[in-house]
């Protein structure tokens, strides 16, 4: 095994240990959770562990970068090669000087 898997191996065990320990020191402690939007509100009937929450949180954010993984992936599959097509070709370029502006200009 090289060294960068036992690196990542090593990563996701801290990972999993750290996520273990927070879990199992904080599975009394709750949230009570509410939202306002000032045309409705919602307010949970019993107060949420903050194990869950983390979990839960983590788990949505996981699945959002997953599919947006996904679906860039697609897209950038179907599209066509660079030039290939009129719409996705460049602007031919403008007739002005090497200096990109007039000979006078003080940018050059």
């Amino acid at each position: 095994m090289s060294a960068w898997r036992w690196f990542q191996l090593v990563s996701v065990l801290l990972v999993g240990l750290v996520g273990t320990l927070f879990t199992v020191q904080n599975s009394s402690r709750t949230s009570d959770l509410s939202l306002d939007l000032w045309f409705a509100a919602w307010h949970l009937q019993a107060p949420a562990p903050l194990p869950v929450l983390l979990w839960v949180a983590f788990a949505v954010g996981l699945l959002v970068g997953v599919i947006g993984m996904v679906v860039g992936r697609r897209s950038s599959a179907a599209a066509p090669a660079y030039g290939g097509s009129p719409a996705w070709a460049p602007p031919p370029p403008a007739s002005a000087p090497p200096s990109g502006g007039r000979k006078d200009d003080d940018w050059t």
